[in-house]
């Protein structure tokens, strides 16, 4: 995964590393290197507590209903809208290849 991050002179010969969303992080250090290498530190340590997930969603898309969700596993979740996902891209291609 690539994250961009901003590295900036702060003064004083320190520098300051942030990440935005979802991490909305940053660290000052004595060097540049000195202060990505810490935020990348901060960075996995909060990805260790959560998971970083990304979703493709259309304008106009519907919400999934309570109904969808209700008794299923993350993973069984999951593995739905990723079917639906590539139901929909294949739908997509044979209109496109027509």
């Amino acid at each position: 995964m690539q994250l961009p991050i901003l590295v900036e002179p702060v003064g004083s010969g320190r520098f300051r590393a942030r990440a935005g969303e979802p991490f909305v992080l940053s660290v000052e250090a004595a060097t540049a290197e000195e202060a990505i290498r810490d935020l990348e530190l901060l960075i996995r340590q909060r990805l260790q507590n959560g998971r970083l997930v990304v979703i493709d969603l259309e304008n106009g898309s519907p919400p999934l209903s309570p109904e969808d969700e209700e008794g299923m596993t993350n993973e069984e979740w999951a593995w739905k809208v990723m079917r639906q996902v590539i139901e929909e891209n294949r739908r997509r291609e044979d209109e496109a290849n027509r």
